[in-house]
């Protein structure tokens, strides 16, 4: 009973049921009810289940697609940031000793990149006072934008 109320529950992803999917149909719960007995064609049969298996396909591919996206915004390296420029660096984890969180800025610099540390990460000129090391995760910095009037 269990299995069957999972295989005609409709997926998010295919937006079908596991079950319509496999077969080009959906189960039947037959207690007491009448069959029909008839059986499509073998050739209508293999069309409907070559279209439904392309349309599942398409289905996820596209959902693929979104996961590369929003998994490439987090794991990428930016490519605007550059050995020599000047970048703001996210406090999140340094701990100052300010009294509270609150009032600790959230971005410090702007500091320059001295050179790039592996794939994901940079290596920043900071003053000695700051006492953290130096290398870090690309997500963890930004590029100051230059002002245009000046």
């Amino acid at each position: 009973m269990t299995k069957f109320a999972y295989n005609n529950s409709v997926n998010s992803l295919t937006n079908q049921t596991p079950f319509y999917a496999c077969y080009g149909f959906h189960p039947r719960f037959s207690v007491g009810q009448q069959l029909d007995k008839s059986v499509p064609h073998a050739d209508e049969r293999v069309d409907q289940l070559k279209l439904r298996m392309e349309e599942l396909q398409a289905s996820v591919s596209l959902a693929n697609k979104k996961i590369k996206h929003y998994y490439n915004l987090k794991h990428c390296m930016p490519d605007d940031i550059k050995v020599g420029d000047k970048v703001w660096l996210d406090t999140c984890n340094i701990k100052t000793e300010r009294p509270t969180a609150k009032i600790v800025a959230k971005k410090i610099g702007p500091y320059k990149v001295l050179k790039k540390e592996g794939t994901p990460a940079f290596k920043l000129k900071l003053p000695h006072t700051l006492r953290v090391h130096p290398v870090f995760h690309t997500s963890l910095v930004s590029l100051k934008k230059e002002d245009p009037c000046n």
